[in-house]
């Protein structure tokens, strides 16, 4: 069972209030250390406006119409908030420690406090789940079905105290069952481990009954994240068992990729939430690619099946540039620019093998930690250069932050264009790197600076490269 001690409880303040007239629905509050003068405010992934701040970091937007539901408020990073007609709903945060800082008040407040106070229970319960996972089936779905238990006397407590509508039940009853259903899907993985999943197969008959009772197209919760990291665990589950005999469990390719489209297009009933499942899935394989055929084939089953045209848009440039990207082809070249204002093209720059790794004057906290583990590795492999490429466009804060953390100017450019250089390089991630020979041709495509296979994959390179 789980251990009552460790749930810390849940904070139902305030009491219920008569519904009364209102002409309008506001919402808007303070940022503390803003990080931006504005704050967006989207619906179902789509912009429904950017709101600046006040000289006091206040902010406030009126709704002349709404449609009740799940909003996300973005200041580099996001949350949720429940709006319904008639509320006004004013939140406090601290960018430097935002999700535990957060709160509202007004009305409609208390059922966003709710919200925000479940999602940090369920951050502070996944410390337990790794102890979880070791437990048998029965005894994991036996702990599961208790922390569920307790979760939804939680809610029904909350529901007697205040006046709640359907749409926010179906949102708290959500909260809770895709949580639980999630974890049930990441069982065997974490149980069994990928090079043993076979065992899926001796689970108990009822482990996934709950999946009968799942909408795989609800239009009310398509975006909301607890429901779409259960649909995506799901799929990589069910994926998983189409091939299981042939191929060990692998998220990246091209069997499981396949696998998994044609699963999202059998299964998935809302169009959107199709077309995103489609999107995301294709590009993760894309992106991750060696292998140019596959990544063709993938791309045409991509095109087959999903109907945004602006998502089919933007993945044929995606699938030409990282076609561009496969191992074994020259690096595209770009344009850069020295720290005397100089642009010279990056082929140019490459005589040795050489690695690339990228980073923004505006993560301080990056920069500094990147830069320190590209420091250790050229120590530890003087055989490569590492050169450092900023995505900044201000030349001066650029040569302002070098000068700060006392970069080598020698092995240090920014992007003449940042947004072009992106797109062709398919830089995904800050802490995407790229190894290349010193022909200028990739060896790796996307590796990770800071991963485990890293120096492995430098390695194996030396091991099969005679060097004077």
């Amino acid at each position: 069972m789980y251990p009552l001690g460790l749930l810390l409880p849940l904070l139902l303040t305030g009491c219920k209030t008569d519904k009364q007239e209102q002409t309008a629905t506001w919402f808007g509050g303070e940022i503390i250390n803003p990080k931006d003068d504005y704050v967006l405010l989207t619906k179902n992934s789509r912009l429904v406006d950017t709101i600046y701040l006040d000289k006091n970091n206040f902010f406030k937007y009126r709704f002349d119409s709404l449609v009740p539901g799940l909003y996300s408020f973005i200041h580099k990073e996001y949350q949720l908030v429940y709006i319904e007609p008639g509320d006004s709903i004013m939140l406090r945060v601290n960018t430097l420690d935002f999700d535990e800082s957060l709160a509202y008040s007004g009305t409609g407040a208390a059922k966003n406090n709710y919200l925000i106070d479940m999602f940090l229970h369920n951050e502070k319960e996944q410390k337990l789940m790794p102890s979880f996972y070791q437990k048998s089936p029965e005894e994991f779905s036996a702990s599961l079905d208790s922390m569920r238990t307790i979760r939804l006397e939680v809610l029904n407590r909350f529901k007697e105290k205040y006046e709640t509508s359907s749409g926010f039940n179906t949102v708290a009853q959500a909260s809770i069952d895709f949580d639980y259903y999630s974890k049930k899907e990441l069982y065997p993985f974490a149980h069994y481990g990928s090079n043993h999943l076979e065992n899926i197969n001796s689970l108990p008959a009822d482990f996934y009954a709950f999946r009968n009772q799942v909408n795989y197209g609800d239009a009310h919760l398509y975006t909301y994240y607890p429901y779409y990291r259960y649909i995506t665990s799901y799929l990589d589950n069910v994926s998983y068992t189409t091939y299981m005999n042939a191929a060990r469990f692998d998220r990246t390719s091209p069997e499981h990729t396949k696998a998994k489209l044609q699963l999202i297009d059998s299964v998935i009933t809302h169009d959107s939430l199709k077309n995103n499942l489609l999107y995301a899935t294709t590009r993760r394989y894309l992106i991750n690619s060696k292998d140019q055929e596959s990544s063709r084939e993938i791309y045409k089953l991509f095109l087959d099946k999903n109907s945004s045209g602006k998502q089919q848009k933007e993945m044929k440039m995606l699938q030409s540039a990282c076609d561009k990207m496969i191992p074994g082809n020259p690096l595209p070249n770009q344009m850069v620019v020295t720290t005397d204002n100089t642009i010279k093209d990056l082929h140019s720059l490459i005589n040795r093998p050489t690695v690339l790794f990228f980073w923004s004057a505006g993560s301080s906290s990056h920069n500094k930690r990147i830069h320190k583990k590209a420091a250790e590795m050229r120590a530890k492999y003087p055989e490569f250069d590492f050169i450092g490429i900023s995505v900044d466009q201000n030349h001066e804060k650029w040569l302002k932050t070098m000068a700060l953390r006392t970069f080598n100017e020698k092995t240090e450019y920014r992007f003449n264009d940042a947004s072009t250089a992106e797109r062709a390089l398919v830089l995904n991630s800050p802490n995407k790197a790229i190894i290349i020979d010193a022909r200028g041709v990739i060896i790796e495509n996307n590796t990770n600076i800071f991963g485990s296979n890293f120096e492995v994959q430098l390695l194996g390179y030396l091991n099969r490269t005679p060097f004077q």
